[in-house]
């Protein structure tokens, strides 16, 4: 049965000459949350509206060859399950633009800005992420989200019977509600989002309250996404059947941040006719509270509640806060009028070289918090440009060895890889030895295509040190050595050769310990589960820069000392992996002032306490693979109960279990 068409919907958005007919590609995960499909067809149906050619596909059937121009919606989702993790270490298509809608402060963020620099453009649903993108210097237009004449804003019909709907009265399933005043609406509170912390304690501070209330609340786990198909998630359709039976949505900040929810209150609050109640928010122009919804501090909401389901006036109110929500709605924020600048300076991308324009040098929000610390960049030498291009940059990390980096410089230089880049980065020593290095590449520096000294005005710490190394190099393959270890001759050639014909993200040898202690070290091969024992892989690895650049560089707080560790884990979250050369090939130091010693011992019981207890998991049979269980993506198909493994929910637990690992690992190591 085909909806009746909204009320008082203005005319058909008029589509200029640059843009009118063109193929647009949009794309989003086959494995993602569903919300970000509901964003796809609000795009679909606007981009028609302004007379595009929409194609829609998933990571299952690649990019499109006769689009002319690319938007990848929640590219955390899309290159990071399923096909879109070979998709993301593939060319990608020009133009093309990434959707974002991800706070800033979450891990999904993270992910998603990561690929910044390898897009042509980044669509921002917020208004101040996007001018804080921009500042970082990607190009970046805010797109808010908008209506568009979809099924999104018709009737849902009847809800289905499920496990969404088993605690509802029967009767409220089959009413068809489209439109009803809200005085009608069975359910008088609705919330659909991730419980955090913060929305923990409002709604156990307003339990009491609401209690008195019809409410329909779901909350689910804010370290997982919300899969189509996963027990108890609320789908498109059921969501929107929910509100459209609901008298008032409310909105919570998720935390401290006033971020502005556009899909709960536009789409699943305003866009079906009900009174959105929530928190201030930052930005949300057009919108008006007061006129489109209301709003209050979080302690207030209870009682605010209370007037507009309780009192007559609050009731009138409410009623009219709704119908004029609707109209600001459908006539100030029409998504295609919000869309066309977007699509015309993307399209306008395509007409010019690939990737034109953008600066040679990639920069995540790493360096851009680096950058806050003025640095100092010497280029001391350059040889010859003739041939192949380096493929290797090797980046020495350099704090007060004087003592040692000379020697560590010398067994760079007698590599057999004869074309290569070193970038030495100086972390404020105090002790002469940038001099030496200043020195040292004058008399070697041609020996190399580039020769940098990178000097940090004050001391930042060793991840930043090494962050800083990777932003300056120009190569696919950077090589993280610290000044006090040495390379054998053979080291660069080998793992450069195992690193392109693996495809790994990083090839590593056996490093033999000399100083106060005589060893081997890297002895094991790759393996995540090997984790649960305790970091096992030195850094000191030839690593690709796209690997880097997707896990947003090394953390520079709360892991001093496992900085290491840190990156490993969070590489084998994302199925990332190495490849071992069964070869000593590398030098590993042992001295009192290495860092192993000097920031790793004080701080090892409780960091490897937490970081076990964190990945010590186990299947229900206890036979589970700690690789499958702790470290497989989103994407991962749910055992089947009695197929003899774990089952859903207690794999979801386990997956839970890893996923908050690093999430929780700066709260929990506050002193």
């Amino acid at each position: 049965m085909v909806s009746p068409p909204l009320r008082a919907e203005p005319g058909p958005v008029k589509a200029g000459p640059d843009i009118a007919g063109k193929r647009i590609a949009l794309y989003t995960s086959s494995q993602g949350n569903y919300f970000f499909l509901e964003i796809r067809d609000l795009f679909a149906a606007a981009l028609k509206e302004l007379g595009l050619r929409v194609e829609l596909r998933d990571e299952r059937r690649g990019f499109s060859a006769s689009a002319r121009g690319h938007v990848v919606i929640a590219p955390h989702e899309f290159f990071y399950r399923g096909r879109g993790v070979q998709l993301r270490r593939q060319a990608l298509p020009a133009p093309l633009a990434l959707y974002c809608t991800e706070q800033m402060d979450s891990q999904w963020f993270r992910l998603g800005e990561s690929l910044f620099r390898k897009a042509d453009m980044v669509w921002e649903v917020d208004r101040q992420v996007a001018a804080q993108i921009a500042a970082d210097g990607v190009r970046c237009r805010h797109v808010p989200l908008g209506y568009a004449r979809c099924a999104l804003f018709r009737s849902a019909g009847r809800l289905p019977a499920g496990y969404g709907t088993a605690a509802l009265d029967p009767a409220l399933l089959r009413r068809r509600p489209w439109g009803e005043p809200l005085a009608r609406r069975p359910i008088d509170l609705f919330f659909a989002g991730n419980l955090t912390e913060r929305r923990r304690r409002f709604f156990a501070a307003a339990a009491p309250s609401f209690a008195r209330h019809e409410a329909y609340f779901h909350f689910t786990d804010p370290r997982l996404p919300v899969l189509p198909g996963d027990p108890g998630s609320l789908d498109t359709r059921l969501t929107m059947g929910l509100v459209q039976r609901s008298k008032i949505v409310l909105n919570i900040h998720r935390a401290q941040s006033t971020y502005f929810e556009w899909q709960r209150v536009l789409v699943h609050g305003i866009g079906q006719k009900a009174l959105v109640v929530s928190e201030p928010c930052s930005d949300c122009s057009p919108l008006r509270p007061g006129r489109d919804f209301v709003e209050a501090p979080m302690e207030d909401i209870p009682e605010l509640v209370e007037y507009h389901l309780r009192s007559p006036r609050g009731k009138g109110e409410a009623q009219r806060i709704a119908e004029q929500g609707f109209k600001t709605l459908t006539q100030d924020c029409r998504l295609a009028d919000l869309l066309r600048p977007a699509v015309s300076e993307l399209l306008a991308l395509g007409r010019k070289p690939a990737r034109g324009g953008r600066p040679p040098q990639p920069r995540s929000r790493v360096s851009a918090r680096s950058a806050l610390q003025p640095v100092e960049t010497e280029l001391l030498a350059r040889g010859g440009r003739g041939g192949t291009p380096p493929r290797v940059t090797v980046a020495v990390t350099l704090h007060d060895y004087r003592r040692f980096i000379i020697p560590c410089l010398e067994s760079v230089r007698t590599q057999t890889l004869r074309r290569l880049d070193l970038v030495v980065v100086d972390d404020a020593s105090s002790d002469g030895s940038p001099e030496l290095v200043r020195d040292w590449m004058r008399r070697h520096g041609r020996r190399f295509r580039d020769c940098r000294l990178i000097r940090h005005r004050r001391n930042q710490g060793l991840a930043r040190a090494r962050n800083t190394g990777f932003e300056n190099a120009r190569t696919p393959f950077v090589f993280v050595l610290d000044a006090d270890n040495q390379l054998y001759p053979r080291c660069l050639e080998r793992l450069a050769r195992a690193l392109e014909h693996s495809g790994a993200d990083f090839a590593f040898s056996y490093h033999r310990c000399i100083g106060e202690a005589e060893n081997l070290l890297n002895i094991r091969p790759w393996n995540p589960a090997a984790f649960r024992d305790g970091n096992y892989l030195d850094a000191m690895a030839l690593l690709r820069k796209t690997s880097w650049e997707l896990l947003g560089g090394y953390r520079a707080h709360d892991v001093q000392g496992w900085e290491d560790y840190d990156f490993w884990l969070r590489l084998a979250e994302i199925d990332g992996w190495g490849v071992r050369v069964p070869e000593v090939l590398a030098a590993y130091r042992v001295h009192l002032r290495s860092m192993i010693h000097r920031e790793t011992n004080p701080n090892a019981r409780r960091l490897e306490r937490y970081f076990k207890g964190a990945f010590s998991v186990r299947s229900g049979n206890g036979n589970g693979d700690l690789r499958e269980l702790a470290f497989a993506q989103f994407s991962r198909r749910r055992a089947a109960p009695g197929a003899g493994g774990a089952s859903p929910d207690g794999k979801d637990r386990y997956l839970k279990s890893a996923r908050s690992m690093l999430h929780d690992l700066t709260r929990d190591l506050r002193p």
